[in-house]
Parts: C-alpha cells; structure tokens; sequence
C-alpha cells in the first residue's frame, strides 16, 4: 500500500513537472512580460492528499515568489486540478486542460 501511494505521489510529481516544463518552452519571450501557465495535478483529495497539499502549496510559494521579482522574464500563472490520487484522472485531466497527453 505504502509503495502504491509513492508511486502515486511520483506520478503527480512527474506529470507537474512535465506540464510546467512544456509550457514555458512553448512560451515565446518578448518585451513585455509574457504569461508561462504552471500546471499542477496532484492528490489534493483522498488518502494521501497531505502530499498533494503539500506540493500545491510549493508551487504556489515558487510562483508567488518569482512573481514577485521585477527581473523576472516572465509573469506566471498556476493552475490546479486535483488528480484524486489516481494516475488514470491525472493523464485525462492533463490530455483535457492542457491539450496533450503526458
């Protein structure tokens, strides 16, 4: 059970990263400050959802945070889906909101 919630947690992890990384190289620079959307999915309901609180809250600090500073290159937006700790909810949620599958 405990292997299976770390696999889970992982997979969260994993898919963030994924989406994150895709979008800010999608994102073209400009003068103006561009907007970079920061997606997050992770368990924020059910049994383990202390991790996926937990990893919302750090990405939500890390956007707040480099937001907040006027050499930034970019202005970010997060965006927050819960994944319901199940893998097969994060890959549909990931295909349906961010228009490719992970």
């Amino acid at each position: 059970m405990m292997i299976r919630m770390r696999n889970n947690a992982m997979t969260a992890v994993m898919v963030t990263t994924v989406i994150a990384a895709t979008l800010a190289l999608a994102t073209t620079g400009g003068e103006a400050k561009d907007r970079v959307k920061v997606g997050f999915i992770g368990p924020l309901t059910g049994g383990v959802s202390a991790n996926g609180i937990g990893g919302r809250n750090s990405a939500d600090l890390a956007v707040r945070l480099r937001n907040a500073d006027a050499s930034a290159k970019y202005e970010y937006e997060m965006i927050v889906l819960d994944d319901e700790c199940k893998p097969d909810v994060a890959v549909c949620m990931s295909s349906e909101h961010f228009g490719h599958s992970v």
